[in-house]
């Protein structure tokens, strides 16, 4: 699509928070965190991931937001660096065509313009499926999952090594515990995949393959997880996380997390090739355009002395809640709470950072004030992102007036995230009353936190692990994979129709299905 004029204004400096409601507004949330390091909460191994992928096409909807989610999680391709990367993504439909908008965290200004590339030849690969008829696009699921992989190999290497790391250990746990015992059906089957994965992923310690047969022995080792995905491995291993003991349940629980990630970029192509079957015009036609992250912040009470008899203090007018609350928090000064809270703010590289999702909120709904003609695709509201919603994003998204819905939440508490920027006095005081709902619910954790040491909300990963999908029979032996692998190194001189792993993918293979459950209370479902 021909790029046009159509931009947001430029504006002049923000106006900052005034001090006392950003005191108000962040004491809450320094007095939670620092309980949680003194008491730190404990998740259960089994706790189920938000978002969980299942088997189910029977909402447009619900495929469309899948679609911006993958196409978020492929953006987010640096792991780590204080989630610089996350990503956030929103659809609209113009008179011109689609104009996907995209954000980040806090990703380099030098890099926004390799986002846009990536993105762009993404969506041009994904639109030859209905070229390629004779095949079913499965050379188009290979071009799609190589350019990912290309895109994404920081995050791909760290999963495959981390997989690596821990599957032995997990191995050698499993072969203790149930060496005298006669294993049944399943167990040995799962035994039988374990070993298999050792062999598909030993490439992940090979630095000499070429960048063909390093994507190869990938799409080989992804096609695997997913065929063994299908007959309950995800389920195996949390399993052997619950039942194992206290020293071994870690390896299981991160193999669980790592073998989960890898698996989510197979899921993110077919997601992707399905969108732009269903709805042609995603692929054609469109713009793209990366926004710059928001500059970020020191930490608003930086360099001051917040105490937890202080805060305690300003959070209710009950004088009877106040000292209750004090005592609870005297009886917690020997573990150090108000020097915890006090490294909290005054740590001067812990900045603050406007959230994927709210930064692509911020820009979309003054993009839409500025070209009237400009609506969500097929008036869904809806930001997708890279993770599922943070507990601050989830609870600004549920107090905000647009009806914009995000992804579940998982519930961690970021403390360094801070609203967009305002740049007139009607807009800062729109921006106090809804951090002012905010602020409701976080002082009502902090207080929940220091009642009840169990109080815990979160997950021990703000990522999700394996996909939940449908026993279905496997369709790629053993033998095929691991005799294409046999050959990886002359990948590199092949053409790419002979690499190994042919992916197979029909329309009616698994899907995720993403419950939107946090959205704004004035639900704006007729609006574009």
């Amino acid at each position: 699509m021909p790029a046009t004029k159509r931009t947001t204004s430029d504006t002049p400096r923000p106006i900052p928070l005034r001090w006392k409601f950003s005191r108000r507004f962040y004491e809450p949330i320094l007095l939670e965190v620092a309980l949680k390091k003194i008491r730190p909460p404990e998740f259960p191994d089994n706790q189920r991931a938000p978002n969980t992928i299942r088997d189910s096409h029977d909402s447009a909807e619900q495929t469309f937001k899948c679609f911006v989610n993958r196409l978020a999680q492929v953006c987010d391709n640096v792991r780590g660096e204080n989630a610089a990367t996350v990503t956030g993504v929103a659809v609209l439909l113009e008179p011109e065509g689609v104009h996907y908008i995209i954000g980040s965290n806090n990703r380099k200004a030098a890099k926004l313009h390799d986002v846009e590339v990536f993105v762009r030849e993404l969506l041009h690969i994904a639109a030859k499926t209905t070229d390629q008829p004779a095949d079913g696009g499965l050379q188009v699921h290979r071009e799609a999952l190589w350019h990912i992989l290309k895109f994404d190999g920081n995050r791909v290497r760290y999963y495959l090594t981390s997989t690596v790391e821990h599957l032995q250990s997990c191995i050698n746990d499993y072969d203790r515990r149930y060496d005298k015992t006669p294993l049944e059906a399943e167990a040995s089957r799962f035994r039988r995949q374990l070993s298999d994965l050792t062999v598909l992923v030993k490439f992940g310690d090979d630095r000499k393959l070429g960048e063909r047969a390093y994507f190869a022995a990938c799409e080989a080792l992804f096609r695997f997880i997913d065929d063994a995905q299908r007959q309950r491995f995800g389920d195996s291993i949390s399993e052997q996380a619950q039942d194992g003991e206290i020293n071994s349940k870690k390896n299981w629980i991160d193999l669980r997390h790592s073998v989960g990630r890898l698996h989510s970029y197979y899921l993110a192509v077919k997601t992707i090739v399905r969108a732009s079957r269903l709805w042609k015009r995603l692929c054609h036609d469109f713009k793209v355009t990366v926004i710059p992250s928001a500059p970020v912040q020191p930490h608003p009470l930086f360099k001051k002395r917040p105490v937890a008899n202080e805060i305690l203090g300003r959070m209710s007018s009950d004088e009877g809640k106040i000292a209750a609350y004090r005592s609870l928090a005297a009886g917690l000064q020997p573990d150090g709470l108000d020097e915890k809270i006090l490294n909290e703010c005054n740590d001067s590289s812990q900045t603050h950072t406007v959230h994927a999702e709210v930064l692509v909120l911020d820009y979309v709904l003054k993009y839409m004030r500025e070209n009237d003609d400009a609506r969500f695709w097929n008036n869904w509201r809806y930001i997708g992102s890279s993770k599922p919603t943070c507990r601050l994003c989830n609870y600004y998204f549920t107090a905000h007036t647009s009806g914009v819905q995000v992804r579940e939440s998982h519930n961690n508490l970021y403390p360094h995230w801070r609203a967009p920027d305002v740049f007139d006095e009607a807009a800062m005081k729109a921006t106090e009353t809804l951090l002012d709902a905010v602020l409701k619910r976080t002082r009502a954790d902090a207080v929940r936190s220091l009642e009840s040491p169990q109080a815990a909300q979160g997950r021990k990963f703000d990522s999700n692990c394996f996909s939940a999908q449908l026993t279905q029979k496997t369709e790629t032996s053993m033998s095929e994979l691991v005799s294409n692998l046999a050959n990886l190194r002359t990948i590199d001189e092949e053409d790419v129709r002979s690499t190994a792993g042919q992916v197979h993918c029909d329309d009616d293979e698994e899907e995720e299905k993403v419950e939107i459950v946090f959205k704004g209370r004035r639900a704006l479902a007729a609006r574009g």
